[in-house]
């Protein structure tokens, strides 16, 4: 019996980690810039870059 309910705690933990790393969501799109800017503390060169946002970790990257 405890074995079993090991086995069923186990299963519902990686479904509930599963279905909350499909819910996280990156956004990301290719952008131009005519000019350098500055993002927080960091100096951009102008040029193309991808530009992502992690809405789960709410984190923004220029690549």
């Amino acid at each position: 019996m405890k074995k079993t309910s090991i086995r069923i705690a186990a299963a519902l933990l990686l479904c509930s980690l599963t279905a909350t790393a499909a819910s996280a969501k990156v956004t990301s799109q290719v952008v131009t810039f005519k000019q350098d800017i500055v993002v927080g503390s960091t100096s951009v060169k102008s040029g193309t870059y991808r530009v992502s946002f992690d809405d789960k970790t709410n984190e923004l990257t220029v690549s």
